[in-house]
């Protein structure tokens, strides 16, 4: 059973609205702070047009940001992490996550999993860290690291920078003055195939 979960902004931390199961302040850290978390179960989150800490648990989650300068983490499940607007900093988890940069420069880790992560509008940092990930770098100027695992990087528009480091990786600059520096390189202005 999926639940809706709206957010009430109350200073820097958050406190959940009317939904049993999802508490502020329980302990659970997001980016070494307190932050509201969700439940065991599949739960969509929704942030306040502020800045929010949230961290969901196991199930497969979707979280929306919204607006503010946010730390979002997933949990055990596959999750889905929308930044939104504001310079957001996105956690994936354990499992296999999407995560998506939107609005404002992001940080977006991948952690373990096989991951998705895609940069927005800003310029972003996206690091797939554990796991074979898949990056794409946004319209800014962005930079991404593969990690761990074999890794595929997409430079889109931009200037970007794509360093595949561990791994069989794969980088396409795309448009725009690139830096790609792995296994496999394509598209790119400078840097060099492994």
């Amino acid at each position: 059973m999926s639940r809706a979960v709206m957010l009430v902004s109350v200073g820097l931390l958050t406190v959940v609205a009317s939904v049993p199961g999802v508490v502020a302040g329980s302990g659970v850290r997001c980016e070494g702070l307190v932050a509201a978390v969700g439940t065991d179960g599949a739960d969509v989150i929704y942030g306040t047009p502020g800045d929010d800490i949230i961290h969901s648990l196991g199930g497969h989650d979707v979280i929306f940001g919204r607006g503010g300068d946010d730390f979002l983490c997933g949990g055990r499940g596959r999750d889905e992490i929308h930044g939104e607007d504001g310079r957001d900093v996105i956690r994936g988890g354990r499992g296999s996550d999407l995560l998506l940069g939107q609005d404002g420069p992001d940080e977006l880790y991948g952690e373990r999993g096989h991951d998705t992560i895609r940069a927005g509008r800003g310029s972003d940092a996206l690091f797939g860290l554990e796991g074979n990930d898949r990056l794409y770098a946004g319209p800014g100027h962005d930079g991404a690291e593969g990690g761990d695992g074999d890794d595929l990087m997409w430079g889109m528009g931009g200037d970007d920078q794509l360093y595949g480091l561990k791994g069989n990786d794969s980088a396409n600059g795309g448009k725009g003055d690139d830096f790609c520096d792995a296994e496999q390189v394509a598209a790119c202005e400078d840097g060099h195939a492994h």
